[in-house]
Order: C-alpha cells, then sequence, then structure tokens
C-alpha cells in the first residue's frame, strides 16, 4: 500500500484497480437543465410561452439527473499511466539537456 493509498479511507463502493481511476458517469440531464434555465430567462423577455418549454425542460432534467445519481452514483473506469508520451514529452526533454 503506497503512502497516497492510506489517507484514502476505505468505502463500500471503492472497488480499486491497478492503474484505473474512478470518476462520475457522464451523464447529459445538466445540459437539459442548463437550456431549460435559458430558455426561462429568455422567455422572460419575449414571451411566455418560451418560458413554459424552459420548464418543460427543467422539470424532466432535475428528476433524471437525480434518478442518476441516486441511491448509488453510477462510475466509469478510466485507464491511467504513469508513462508521459507524445510531443509534449519530447519537447520536456529536450529542455531538460544541458
Amino acid at each position: 500500500m503506497t503512502e497516497i493509498d492510506k489517507n484514502i479511507p476505505a468505502t463500500p463502493h471503492a472497488h480499486r484497480q491497478a492503474g484505473v481511476v474512478q470518476l462520475p458517469a457522464p451523464t447529459v440531464w445538466p445540459m437539459v437543465l442548463a437550456t431549460g434555465l435559458a430558455l426561462v430567462f429568455t422567455g422572460m423577455v419575449t414571451h411566455w410561452v418560451i418560458a413554459l418549454l424552459g420548464v418543460l425542460c427543467i422539470v424532466p432534467a432535475i428528476v433524471g439527473w437525480f434518478l442518476e445519481v441516486l441511491p448509488h452514483e453510477k462510475h466509469v473506469g478510466v485507464p491511467v499511466s504513469a508513462a508521459v508520451s507524445g510531443p509534449a514529452s519530447r519537447e520536456a526533454s529536450l529542455a531538460v539537456r544541458p
């Protein structure tokens, strides 16, 4: 166990694999919520029907987002490696030379 692992409390939902980081799964609901809010504010300036359309986007977005997070948040495993590769690593190795 490394020093970093000692500082992280173990939880029953933490499934650790070497070289994999668990991140929250992507979801479309925040974008739908933002679109609904934008429509509500646009409707305040233009027409009430636009604001109503925004409310009709906001309600399912809030419900959908909460249903994806509760009772347990979905996670996606993202592979990671300690090796640095690509153009940035070549530039860094050239800059270190005396």
